[in-house]
């Protein structure tokens, strides 16, 4: 669990880190229990709490070993927008996120690429 005292900008700056280093522990440790990631065009969640975030990364950085650069930032009150170029598996794409943070937690990611 993240500091209460945490910007939203530290807390995703943390999860980036933890992405690119495939640190599956360190990067759900970003997330709220009940946290739910998304995309924009989904009708249902990719993966809701711990336990699906852990799975659904976790398989991620042991199949493509992921890594995103942020292009652009955009934060305001609660929330954090990164334009990132993420590689996986030897292709590129760009990609949008958007965080919400809440108690130094994120409690929500919305994302969509090209």
């Amino acid at each position: 669990m993240s500091e209460n005292s945490d910007s939203p900008e530290t807390v995703v700056d943390r999860q980036l880190v933890a992405y690119n280093d495939g640190d599956v522990d360190a990067f759900v440790a970003e997330f709220s229990a009940d946290a739910v990631v998304t995309g924009f065009d989904d009708e249902e969640p990719m993966a809701v709490g711990e336990r699906e975030i852990r799975e659904l990364y976790g398989q991620q950085f042991e199949a493509v070993s992921p890594e995103a650069e942020v292009l652009s930032r955009i934060a305001l009150g609660e929330y954090v927008v990164d334009h990132e170029r993420v590689e996986q598996g030897g292709e590129e794409m760009e990609a949008v996120g958007v965080y919400r943070i809440v108690d130094g937690e994120i409690v929500g990611l919305w994302l969509a690429h090209e």
